[in-house]
Order: C-alpha cells, then sequence, then structure tokens
C-alpha cells in the first residue's frame, strides 16, 4: 500500500470500506487513511441504509 501511495503520487486518495470489515478499516487506518463520513452518511448508516465507511488519504497527512 505504501510502495502504491508512494508511486502513483496522488494529493488524495479515496475508498470504500464496509463498516462491518474492522481488519480492513485498521489496515487502511495504518497506512494513514482516515474516516471521512459525511453528515448524509452517518444518517444512512443509522438508518442500516448503507453498510460502507468512506475514507481518506490526502498527502497533507504525511
Amino acid at each position: 500500500m505504501k510502495f502504491l501511495i508512494d508511486e502513483i503520487k496522488g494529493s488524495e486518495y479515496l475508498l470504500d470500506v464496509l463498516s462491518t470489515n474492522k481488519e480492513a478499516l485498521r489496515l487502511y487506518q495504518r497506512f494513514g487513511f482516515k474516516i471521512n463520513v459525511t453528515k448524509k452518511q452517518k444518517i444512512l448508516l443509522r438508518l442500516r441504509l448503507t453498510r460502507t465507511i468512506s475514507m481518506k488519504y490526502s498527502s497533507d497527512n504525511r
């Protein structure tokens, strides 16, 4: 993961992870991704209308 981030040299990366996939959430967080849940997504998660959590990596995190 770090190799890809360094090679592609993008300023921002976005991904969605199943909220039940705790291992993937921890893995992405170890690589610097932050949970990026909007107010709308919080409502959808509470109502169980979505099962994904958005995450964001920004080169500003480095």
